[in-house]
């Protein structure tokens, strides 16, 4: 989320006029300012949920489903026009086959996206519900419907993981009927070797991203176990219910969800003082990071975009070098091509395949300095976390949540990119490939091509039963513990509803309220938006599965197939590159330096 500050009132009639309505302005960074209330829910087109679907489509991975959905759909339609030139081959029929089940899949996933919207709706309504009990210092009823969002959480962590196990079975079984073609079919013993190794890599890939995720997982919840313990060695008599009780943990039951970074980001900006009170709240008496710690982290992380940027220029490079090979070999290859045209094809065959060796170097290069600059932060994260775990102040954990956290997410990012990379070389070859003898193994590459689709459908719907249970598990453990509720009591006793109402109706804890709904509100926006798009995924399938092609037809648009697969890739790349850096910019606003909270 970009920077967003709060225009205040100096004049009294103006801060008292606004604390009746309940009501803050915000300003953004283009310089525009618009002004919310607690007690009317941001509007979907809203400044404030425009700049939260930039953090929602962070952490919840909706894209990549839908996208995964688009690419496997294409290019198993594509081995089916493969195959036309073998009339009754039984891996056509196979193909087939999958389209079938993929196309049932799909049927579940607009259901599944339906239910996303639904309930992210609900918790729309059941969160606003709460801050508005709030407000009229009805703590005990804002409880109540703060934990039904927690419930609606895990009805869609269900949800989303048997989804995520229906795509899994599509994988397990194109996985095997590749396996079976690559021993049945392919008779030349080098290209068996080449698609078996492609398979294996896809595998190794697979069980690499399931690491990831649970390293991920596991970053969450020690996150999310350090910012609560932080909070609680804040406690100070007199203070604790305010420190935290109602503020923290009902902001934080609906940040478990949108990404656990963001609970730190709020404990910064938020007061944590009575009204009224001598200090404000306890000081940290941890050790800050030095200016040099700080300033190294943000040379790296810079360095890092740069570098990351470089490797992705000199890949684009490979990949138009490596197109051009292929496009030469098909006019050198193709008997009807002009003589001239098969001489210049070999000229540019020589130079194209002279330039290789050089770009594979710098590419090997770019990826070590990468790897360099990741160690260095690394390295910068591990001071970073020493001195957050000495700290007490929950502001000081931001850095150590941050870098894990990033740092798996970075790597999951980089490999759906260099997925891309490769779909987008692979469907270049097909462009220029004249060669009917190669329709078994185009048609076997291609369903590899859609196995990487779909694990990354698998895993993008993993991160998303992931981002809900996180939330679940924070509603039942936190919202629902003895320690809360001893909380909300010592709250009730020992201030008037007077005073509560003065503390609900500061700028900081309306703008934390309202920047929580405003999440939530954009993640409605996002669910539908891809429930639109899932259902024209699914009306392609339905048209591959009920109208297929006769032969001739088939094999005519093998061609145009590719070049509607290679724009998608490239868009969706690019995509993810801005993505990734949204990420950043992101995670950056996250990583401060310690600092007294008051």
């Amino acid at each position: 989320m970009s920077e967003i500050t709060l225009v205040s009132f100096l004049d009294e009639a103006a801060e008292n006029q606004r604390k009746k309505e309940l009501s803050i302005t915000l300003q953004f960074d283009n310089g525009d300012t618009e002004k919310y209330s607690i007690n009317t829910k941001p509007a979907s087109k809203s400044k404030l949920v425009f700049e939260s679907e930039k953090s929602i489509l962070n952490n919840l991975s909706v894209r990549e489903v839908v996208k995964g959905l688009d690419h496997a759909a294409d290019l198993m339609f594509l081995a089916y026009n493969a195959l036309a030139a073998r009339k009754n081959d039984s891996l056509q029929a196979t193909v087939s086959g999958l389209q079938k089940s993929l196309l049932d899949a799909t049927m579940e996933a607009t259901v599944t996206m339906g239910v996303f919207k639904t309930k992210s709706e609900k918790v729309v309504n059941d969160a606003f519900s709460a801050y508005k009990w709030l407000v009229k210092g009805k703590e005990s009823l804002a409880l109540k419907q703060l934990q039904r969002c927690g419930e609606t959480a895990l009805q869609m962590a269900d949800e989303s993981q048997k989804l995520a196990d229906r795509f899994q079975k599509i994988v397990d079984e194109s996985q095997t009927a590749v396996e079976a073609a690559i021993t049945q079919k392919v008779t030349d013993q080098n290209t068996k070797k080449k698609l078996q190794e492609k398979l294996n890599l896809i595998k190794t890939l697979q069980t690499r991203t399931v690491e990831l995720q649970k390293n991920i997982q596991t970053d969450l919840v020690a996150a999310q176990k350090e910012y609560e313990e932080a909070r609680e060695r804040e406690k100070v008599e007199g203070e604790r219910a305010f420190i935290t009780g109602i503020v923290g943990a009902t902001i934080g039951a609906l940040a478990a969800g949108v990404g656990a970074g963001i609970q730190a980001a709020i404990a910064i900006k938020s007061p944590v003082g009575l009204p009224g009170s001598q200090s404000g709240g306890n000081q940290p008496s941890g050790q800050a990071p030095s200016p040099e710690i700080v300033q190294q982290k943000e040379s790296l992380s810079k360095q890092l975009q740069d570098k990351e940027a470089a490797k992705t220029a000199i890949f684009a490079e490979k990949t138009e070098n490596d197109a051009q090979i292929t496009k030469a070999e098909a006019i050198i290859k193709d008997p009807q091509s002009p003589t001239q045209a098969k001489a210049d094809a070999e000229t540019q065959k020589a130079a194209a395949e002279a330039k290789r060796a050089d770009i594979d170097k710098k590419l090997k290069a770019a990826e070590e300095a990468v790897k360099t600059v990741l160690s260095g932060l690394s390295g910068v994260s591990q001071q970073l976390q020493q001195i957050s775990s000495q700290s007490y102040s929950a502001a000081d954990t931001a850095s150590k949540q941050k870098m894990a956290y990033y740092e798996h997410r970075n790597k999951l990012a980089a490999e759906n990119r260099e997925a891309l990379a490769n779909l987008a070389q692979y469907v270049v070859e097909i462009k220029y490939t004249t060669d009917d003898t190669k329709n078994i193994e185009t048609a076997i590459k291609s369903l590899q091509f859609a196995i990487e689709a779909l694990s990354g459908v698998v895993a993008a719907l993993s991160q998303t039963t992931l981002f809900w249970r996180n939330m679940a598990n924070y509603c039942k453990e936190t919202l629902g513990s003895t320690s809360f509720t001893e909380d909300l009591e010592f709250i009730q006793s020992s201030f008037t509803l007077e005073e509560r109402k003065d503390y609900y109706s500061s700028e900081d804890f309306i703008q934390g309220a309202l920047v929580n709904i405003a999440q939530w509100v954009a993640l409605n926006n996002v669910c539908d938006q891809y429930l639109t798009a899932v259902n024209e995924v699914y009306g392609k399938v339905n048209k591959n599965v009920g109208k297929p092609p006769s032969d001739d037809e088939a094999a005519a648009q093998v061609a145009g197939l590719a070049q509607a697969v290679l724009k998608s890739a490239q868009n969706e790349a690019a995509a993810v590159d801005a993505e990734i850096e949204s990420f950043r910019k992101q995670m950056q606003t996250i990583n401060v330096s310690a600092q007294p909270v008051s």
